[in-house]
């Protein structure tokens, strides 16, 4: 795979408030253990957003940036079997600080694929 395909471009990060608050409340929300997913459905567009929070409740600035670090490898080397047109916002929990990037992989997967199943039915 050539490495420019596996880059995570600017225009795939929201970075308004309104994003994020569109996506949080027309879509569906399931909690895991480390982090809360919110999806939703933009049929109308084939683009996929994404949109990472982590507060300050996971801890100081370096426990938040790992966090964060993490969030965004897992997407981007996630991104090839999440649907098109689909809006994403990951919430990192305070457990999250003390998951591992194996087990946040596998809770972003899970999450991910019981919040399509919400939105798009048993297809």
């Amino acid at each position: 795979m050539a490495a420019g395909s596996r880059r995570f471009p600017q225009d795939e990060r929201m970075r308004h408030r309104w994003e994020f608050e569109r996506v949080r409340k027309s879509g569906q929300t399931v909690r895991g253990r480390s982090m809360i997913l919110s999806l939703a459905s933009c049929p109308d567009r084939l683009e996929r957003r994404v949109g990472f929070v982590v507060t300050r409740r996971c801890g100081g600035a370096v426990k938040r940036n790992l966090v964060r670090r993490r969030m965004r490898e897992i997407y981007r080397l996630n991104r090839s079997r999440l649907k098109r047109g689909m809006h994403l916002v990951l919430i990192a929990r305070s457990p999250g600080q003390e998951a591992t990037y194996r087990q946040m992989n596998e809770e972003f997967l899970s999450l991910y694929h019981t919040a399509v199943t919400r939105i798009c039915g048993k297809g």
